[in-house]
């Protein structure tokens, strides 16, 4: 198995968006279909950023005339929208398989970690695909071992609080070393009482820890 791993700019409806409002996305293309002279292209993001600008985001990209069917939840987006000519995503060659979910970052670059069975595909998808970029960056291309291919896992729910709770911990450095901020100031970002806090994040930490432990364990066995 070959991968490769891809940062690249180009004219994109989460890309852009991700630039004007601030926020941070991870998701998939799930699948297109062609119909007439227009293709249609499926995908499922999870916007990360400040609720007002998830909110923004989706709004301005439920509004894009090339959207077609939209859902949002929380901050998950569910959407397929319509082009005149094919886009250089994974579809387009059967050959070629997302490595692990799609990240787009604030400043509208989107990461890629793609995979297939031949160095030769790999390099033929990056031809087509670096015609379209603005800015096309390849980081890496080498051999890998089918344990560091990302697979999707069921992994516990969590409800917004719980969700917002360890998401801030973990990027204001609660889990670094050394240590840099304490749940009382986290619980004032979250504009709730400091036990309350304390609740949600060890809940979340609960429900994901053993979830966590038992793909290390599983990597650990084999």
């Amino acid at each position: 198995m070959w991968s490769a791993r891809l940062s690249w700019k180009h004219d994109c409806l989460i890309g852009n968006r991700c630039k004007k409002f601030g926020v941070e996305v991870i998701g998939f293309p799930i699948g297109f279909y062609r119909k007439g002279n227009k293709l249609y292209y499926s995908h499922v993001e999870s916007v990360r950023g400040k609720k007002e600008k998830i909110k923004k985001f989706q709004d301005d990209l439920e509004n894009d005339p090339r959207i077609n069917e939209f859902e949002s939840q929380s901050d998950t987006v569910f959407f397929s929208y319509s082009v005149d000519k094919e886009i250089p995503t994974a579809h387009q060659n059967q050959k070629i398989f997302f490595f692990k979910p799609v990240y787009v970052d604030k400043k509208g670059y989107e990461h890629w970690e793609i995979a297939s069975w031949k160095k030769a595909h790999i390099n033929e998808f990056i031809k087509k695909t670096r015609k379209d970029a603005d800015e096309f960056i390849i980081k890496s291309i080498k051999k890998t071992k089918i344990d560091e291919i990302y697979f999707p896992r069921f992994i516990p729910k969590l409800t917004n609080l719980q969700k917002k709770a360890i998401e801030l911990a973990s990027e204001n450095g609660y889990y670094d070393y050394p240590r840099k901020t304490e749940l009382n100031d986290l619980a004032e970002k979250m504009d709730i009482s400091l036990s309350t806090y304390r609740q949600h994040l060890r809940v979340a930490e609960k429900k994901l820890i053993p979830e966590l432990l038992s793909v290390l364990l599983n990597k650990a066995h084999e």
